[in-house]
């Protein structure tokens, strides 16, 4: 019984490990943006559209357990979710980012301008990125609200398909 207990286990974490791999770079490319570290988020996505394409390759070398494919399918379905975001969705957020970037940049030389030094030109620049950057919080949160629920529906599916798959091939002890 010890030893098929670890032979679950050790499945059990050989597919984890693979879903880790992606989701460690989704943690750097959220770290990025909270630090506004535009330079380094197409970075971290680039690496999470390619942990996630190669995590879909290393699941199928493991295969099913028996005939219990249901881990495999649970972490394919996070790995396909974030290779789909990759270049969709986490682009709108990447270039939010930028925008903000500008805006800021925009505010600070409007601000550090006396009011009678102000031309029509730095007006109408700044009005213009206030306007760009208003629609994009507005499309910032909806891309963001739908990713995070879609996320956490299929890492909930994730952490369901673990836990009865454990309770299945585990042996219990009477």
């Amino acid at each position: 019984m010890m030893s098929k207990a670890a032979e679950v286990n050790k499945y059990h974490n050989q597919v984890y490990l693979i879903l880790f791999k992606a989701q460690i770079e989704e943690i750097y490319l959220i770290n990025a943006m909270n630090q506004d570290n535009i330079p380094g988020m197409p970075l971290y996505r680039d690496n999470l559209y390619k942990y996630a394409q190669e995590g879909q390759e290393a699941l199928k070398a493991v295969g099913a357990y028996g005939q219990d494919n249901s881990l495999i399918k649970a972490c394919e379905n996070m790995l396909k979710f974030y290779q789909e975001i990759s270049h969709k969705d986490l682009q709108t957020l990447i270039d939010f980012y930028g925008t903000k970037a500008d805006f800021t940049r925009a505010k600070e030389r409007i601000e550090n301008k006396k009011a009678s030094e102000r031309t029509q030109e730095d007006i109408d620049t700044y009005n213009g990125l206030v306007k760009k950057y208003n629609e994009m919080i507005n499309d910032f949160n909806r891309v963001n609200g739908e990713m995070n629920q879609k996320k956490n529906q299929l890492f909930n599916a994730y952490n369901q398909a673990a836990a009865q798959f454990l309770d299945r091939h585990t042996p219990k002890y009477n």
